[in-house]
């Protein structure tokens, strides 16, 4: 076999992975452009390597057998990378397996059909990898994104679905022994088959994921619509109850003044303020939204014996959409009751600040802290097998809007700072 044959089959399996590693990169999120280099490199150089010195042990047609694990193997340098857990990475990874499989099998058969030189597959390859790339960033990126973050607990029944599905499709065109070689056209068509209902099951996932995390967002919306029409129905029953024993506190205060008690009646005065303050509502800023939720967490950590604090200061419109806003400070202050509420007896506290500055939302909030947390990549991990989603949801708002978060702890201390800025959506 001539270097250039050599070259022509180890380019056939590098640019279809090239454009799939690329996608994990800038489609779904890298830690640093040097680890990103780097990934790329080992790949490479895994490529030059490897799949070189089998097709000559092995010969090309006996290498075909085994191409796609070798191939799946050097892949795995996207985990120098990437920014999810190695489960999920690889999950996703197959996902996009799934769709360069299917590209190759297609034009292995064009290229049979038509009888096609392997320069030419290159040609098409190339052209067609990058097609699909292109459609990738542009349609397919935030679909997997959100339902990578959305994924809840393990993440095992979702890959072992996918590694069986990849050793099935992989396992037609060599057993039995000269399957694809005898029946073309039938492993072409199974393994096409299992592929697009592999990926039919994947777009069932998201759509499904989307819709529960789309219910969950409209019932906090309606818990919040319920508490502030509560809030403003209480509101009403006392304004009609100071309204009704109005005359009265005039009639008291007439008569204090008639005797000139002066001083008893500004002290009658003093204490009839304070009421009536107390049954107004409360308004932290001039946004509705974070007026509701907070006094919604400030009722609820009351009731728990729980210290509650809030200075806001923003405007009545800064940007982030009502639900966002319900739902980003929802589960943050969410979880930290949840935390404060475990030794309601020492004096647990909650204390959140949120303002505007320099066209960002800043936000901070501090709360008790009683039992370790656990972080997997700077990311609070839940022990409860249906938690997390909360967090999932608010790093899934602020990567909406190029954001940060960050989550640090210390010994009897949590803390959660997300930075939003505004400058493409204000």
């Amino acid at each position: 076999m001539t270097i250039f044959d050599l070259a022509i089959y180890l380019l056939k399996f590098m640019i279809p992975s090239l454009f799939s590693i690329a996608f994990r990169a800038f489609g779904l999120g890298y830690k640093t452009k040097g680890r990103v280099v780097l990934g790329f490199l080992v790949f490479i150089l895994y490529m030059a390597i490897v799949p070189g010195y089998l097709i000559n042990v092995m010969g090309y047609g006996e290498f075909t057998h085994i191409s796609s694990i070798v191939i799946i193997i050097g892949n795995l340098s996207i985990l120098i990378f990437t920014t999810d857990s190695i489960g999920k990475t690889i999950f996703l990874h197959l996902i996009q397996s799934g769709v360069t499989t299917i590209l190759s099998i297609i034009l292995n058969m064009v290229r049979t059909v038509l009888g096609l030189s392997y320069p030419m597959l290159l040609v098409l390859l190339l052209i067609f990898s990058a097609l699909i790339y292109y459609i990738a960033i542009r349609y397919w990126a935030k679909p997997l994104r959100y339902m990578a973050d959305l994924i809840q607990g393990s993440v095992a029944p979702y890959l072992a679905l996918s590694i069986l599905i990849f050793i099935i499709v992989n396992l037609i065109p060599v057993y039995p022994m000269q399957n694809f070689a005898n029946h073309p056209f039938f492993c072409t068509f199974m393994m096409l088959a299992i592929e697009l209902c592999y990926l039919i099951y994947i777009y069932l996932l998201y759509h499904n994921l989307y819709t529960i995390n789309f219910l969950s967002k409209g019932e906090l919306k309606n818990e919040l619509l319920q508490s502030e029409i509560n809030s403003y129905k209480t509101f009403l029953d006392n304004a009609y109850q100071t309204r009704h024993d109005l005359r009265h506190h005039d009639a008291v205060l007439l008569a204090k003044l008639e005797e000139g008690n002066i001083e008893e009646a500004k002290s009658y005065l003093q204490s009839h303020l304070i009421t009536f303050n107390e049954t107004a509502l409360k308004k932290f800023c001039n946004n509705s939204t974070v007026n509701i939720v907070l006094r919604i967490y400030e009722n609820r950590a009351h009731d728990k014996n729980i210290s509650f604090s809030a200075h806001v200061n923003i405007p009545s419109e800064f940007g982030l959409k009502d639900p966002e806003i319900g739902s980003l400070l929802g589960n943050l202050l969410e979880n930290a009751l949840n935390e404060c509420s475990k030794e309601p007896d020492k004096n647990p506290y909650i204390k959140l600040s949120m303002e505007l500055e320099r066209n960002q939302i800043l936000l901070e909030i501090r709360n008790s802290l009683f039992t370790p947390v656990i972080f997997r990549n700077g990311i609070p991990v839940s022990n409860n097998p249906n938690g997390g989603i909360g967090t999932r949801s608010i790093i899934s708002t602020i990567k909406t809007y190029n954001g940060m978060v960050s989550f640090t702890n210390s010994s009897d201390e949590f803390i959660a700072r997300i930075i939003i800025p505004l400058r493409n959506h204000y």
